[in-house]
């Protein structure tokens, strides 16, 4: 069967509805990263909080997209990478200790990552101009940029979002490692894709305020306003 409208449309208003209140809300991170705050930003913090704001963005931009076509997983799946980048972007906003780390995060990633590799042996450090293996002798010093990793479900304990972590977090990440067989439908229409896309909007409105309190205002967010705004009051 061949249609020309997108499934959004197909579902109802209701999706389309949801869809409108996410486009607002990116068009709404674009102009805030324009302001000369967020654009002009010296201190390393506020560069970090940026980032997140503006990786909501991209990932904003991304789920109207699939969410348009109909496709439930990766709507899913953006669920879960906005609901992290909220726990790290509320970390970082804690402390410019926290974001220093945040900020070297990456670093110690892609050194983990070279250690694990090097000890299996699918990649070797050779010297450039005699090709000799210096791989023994590096690992040592690899190791040691690799650090500590940060451990996401600790972060949200630590910044008051535990329950955030419990309660959408987690069943996202289902999807995320598709452990869904027989436990969710993609066919489910409108019925599967509508509570997620609300979730996103609460996420991207709590990733806003979180962002705008620390680079506009100077202050960090309380876990409870987090919790109020994604849950409602208690």
């Amino acid at each position: 069967m061949a249609w020309d409208a997108s499934p959004c449309d197909i579902w109802g208003v209701d999706v389309q509805k949801h869809c409108n209140a996410l486009r607002a809300r990116r068009d709404r991170i674009l102009r805030s990263l324009e302001l000369p705050a967020y654009r002009d930003a010296q201190n390393q913090q506020h560069q970090v909080v940026r980032h997140y704001l503006d990786r909501s963005r991209e990932l904003a931009s991304a789920c109207l997209f699939v969410a348009d076509a109909g496709l439930t997983v990766p709507t899913m799946v953006f669920l879960r990478v906005l609901c992290e980048d909220l726990f790290l972007i509320t970390w970082a906003a804690r402390s410019e200790a926290n974001a220093a780390r945040l900020a070297n995060a990456g670093v110690e990633a892609l050194a983990h990552l070279a250690a694990v590799n090097l000890e299996r042996g699918w990649m070797h450090v050779l010297k450039k101009d005699s090709r000799e293996d210096h791989t023994r002798p590096m690992l040592p010093k690899i190791r040691k940029m690799a650090g500590d990793r940060l451990h996401i479900e600790q972060i949200a304990r630590n910044v008051g979002l535990g329950g955030v972590y419990d309660v959408v977090y987690r069943p996202a990440s289902l999807e995320v490692h598709g452990k869904t067989f027989g436990v969710f439908s993609s066919n489910e229409g409108s019925g599967a894709i509508t509570p997620t896309l609300i979730a996103i909007i609460s996420v991207l409105d709590v990733i806003m305020l979180v962002a705008d309190n620390c680079v506009l205002r100077g202050g960090a967010t309380e876990p409870s306003e987090i919790l109020g705004r994604l849950f409602g009051p208690e």
